[in-house]
């Protein structure tokens, strides 16, 4: 069979992404995708076509310059073939993946149901946010006005430097009509508490009575004012939780209850009471 080299190409349009070969007769002989042809050369008068299945078409032209005629053209096309398909192929990628994420979208189910209810966490650590009443069992006498005392009370409270604490050997008695003490007490201003261990620094800024003692009671107090009593008595603050472990407490011992029913309790032979 022979072949013209004016007819033996089919015109490649937009939308074509092989090379058809014609016979003299029009008729599709060999449809050839571009990027499976490895070698194309002519010998004599025929054209030989090389293939990745290493098959081997062969097209013979009535002259050797035909041939060359012939491989130059079917050069033409292969080049703009596989310059061009690569661009086909990306969008018809393009087109299946979208046509893939409509399918997706299409088969999705219903938000399923709630899973259950994970474990409760544990309990977190008790804050210290307005703990202020506590107890030492550190001895040390009544000090005198600017004398540094060191104690120990309980960790975890809420004092700070420069704060004014009130320290009592014994719960102040109000129970009688002239408020008269029983112990002593004394009021320093906190030169460092460490909350890791309960240590407790102080300088004494105001004190009453004397004696030796080993067990005090503390709360944060105001500084007594010019022309303040001796004998006045600071208030003792704790909310009532605190003040229903006090132990053992002292039959007139007074304290200022800063929670639930807010005001002054004092403690009679019946228990705690409210006064005002």
């Amino acid at each position: 069979m022979s072949y013209s080299y004016d007819k033996f190409l089919r015109p490649i349009t937009s939308s074509d992404k092989s090379i058809k070969i014609l016979d003299n007769t029009n008729d599709i002989k060999y449809t050839i995708d571009p990027f499976v042809i490895t070698n194309v050369a002519v010998t004599n008068n025929i054209l030989r076509i090389s293939l990745k299945s290493l098959k081997v078409i062969l097209l013979d032209f009535s002259t050797s310059n035909e041939a060359k005629i012939a491989l130059i053209r079917i050069q033409e096309q292969i080049d703009i073939l596989t310059t061009k398909v690569p661009i086909l192929i990306d969008k018809d990628i393009k087109n299946y993946v979208k046509t893939l994420i409509d399918q997706v979208e299409t088969i999705v189910g219903p938000t399923g149901s709630q899973g259950p209810q994970g474990p409760t966490g544990t309990t977190g650590l008790t804050g210290s946010a307005d703990r202020y009443f506590a107890t030492s069992s550190t001895t040390f006498e009544i000090p005198t006005l600017d004398e540094v005392i060191n104690l120990v009370a309980q960790p975890d409270l809420a004092y700070t430097a420069v704060q004014s604490v009130v320290i009592y050997s014994e719960l102040p008695n109000l129970y009688d009509s002239d408020y008269e003490v029983d112990g002593a007490y004394f009021i320093g201003q906190i030169d460092y508490y460490d909350p890791q261990t309960g240590d407790m620094s102080l300088v004494t800024t105001f004190t009453y009575g004397s004696g030796t003692y080993s067990f005090w009671y503390l709360n944060l107090s105001g500084i007594p004012g010019a022309g303040t009593s001796s004998t006045l008595v600071p208030f003792l603050i704790m909310t009532e939780s605190e003040r229903n472990n006090i132990t053992l407490p002292q039959i007139g011992s007074h304290i200022y209850q800063s929670n639930n029913q807010e005001g002054v309790y004092i403690y009679k032979s019946s228990g705690w009471i409210f006064a005002y």
